[in-house]
């Protein structure tokens, strides 16, 4: 089974303007709500894969309460909520002229009791079952991931970060199996300058030598996987960008979907890089036949 968390999901209002966004009044020329969040991201292109997966979550009030109702209506998703008093964050999403305007808010702290609760989740987990954190943790939640880890660890499942906001020391605390940052994001956790590709002998050194292995997004260029024995690139079909919000999501997810489904490192670096790629090319996130016609276009690379 494949578990998502996040800890912070949000209700992500999109405004679509015509024209540039001016001071004053403004007026869209559509509208959409949708539910958010890195961790749901992923859940929601594991169902347009047609992959059951759980999706853990803590949210509250109104705008908890239309995140839970959004995706319980997938019948791929399993919605493993954690109720708590505040309301989730709603995220905007201006879109006009090609040009995106992201403002996305902090979100509720989370008490201990409910971080306590969280915990407990995680304690059932079995053997080789994927658990994906996903996202920026909100203030106090590193401490209770780094509890999540050794939950899953102790039970041989399968850890994955993706959180920008922790540390390397505590990233290797919690000893992952995979971990899914950007360039930029793997610079700061390295606390380097270098720029890949020469950023990949830094990841093995510190990161893949720890037992880690790394799956590192590199926007329009493609992805990279990077392990103790391997460096594989792939590189991106090219494609009219869209919408990069839930790109590296959709990596994510796809081979996390691929490595469940029992395929080799190359065939799950290259059907997640066509997603990674398919997904920009829309405004919503892209089903399996999108995926599937960009998959012969991504071109992989032993390094």
């Amino acid at each position: 089974m494949i578990y998502t968390l996040t800890t912070n999901p949000s209700v992500d209002y999109y405004i679509y303007l015509k024209d540039k966004l001016k001071e004053g009044i403004n007026r869209p020329t559509k509208y959409d709500f949708v539910a958010g969040g890195k961790g749901v991201n992923v859940s929601k292109i594991l169902s347009n894969l047609k992959q059951k997966n759980i999706c853990v979550l803590l949210a509250g009030g109104f705008s908890g309460d239309y995140i839970k109702y959004q995706l319980s209506k997938d019948e791929n998703i399993e919605v493993l909520l954690i109720p708590i008093e505040d309301n989730s964050r709603i995220n905007v999403k201006i879109r006009c002229n090609k040009n995106e305007i992201d403002l996305n808010t902090i979100g509720p702290e989370v008490t201990k009791e409910k971080q306590n609760e969280l915990v407990s989740v995680f304690s059932k987990i079995k053997d080789g079952d994927y658990v994906c954190i996903s996202g920026s943790l909100q203030k106090g939640m590193i401490e209770t991931v780094i509890r999540i880890a050794e939950n899953v660890n102790k039970n041989k499942g399968k850890l994955i970060l993706d959180v920008p906001n922790m540390s390397y020391d505590e990233i290797v605390s919690c000893k992952p199996y995979l971990i899914k940052p950007n360039d930029e994001e793997i610079k700061h956790i390295l606390k380097t300058d270098i720029s890949f590709p020469e950023l990949i002998y830094e990841i093995k050194e510190k990161i893949t030598e720890k037992g880690i292995n790394c799956l590192l997004s590199l926007g329009e260029k493609g992805s990279c996987y990077i392990s103790k024995d391997r460096i594989i690139l792939a590189e991106s079909p090219k494609v009219t960008v869209i919408n990069t919000v839930g790109a590296g999501d959709s990596l994510l997810a796809a081979f996390v979907y691929m490595l469940e489904n029992n395929n080799s490192i190359e065939e799950c670096l290259k059907f997640a890089t066509a997603t990674g790629s398919a997904t920009v090319k829309k405004a919503t996130l892209p089903t399996k036949d999108d995926i599937i016609k960009l998959v012969n276009k991504v071109i992989i690379k032993d390094l």
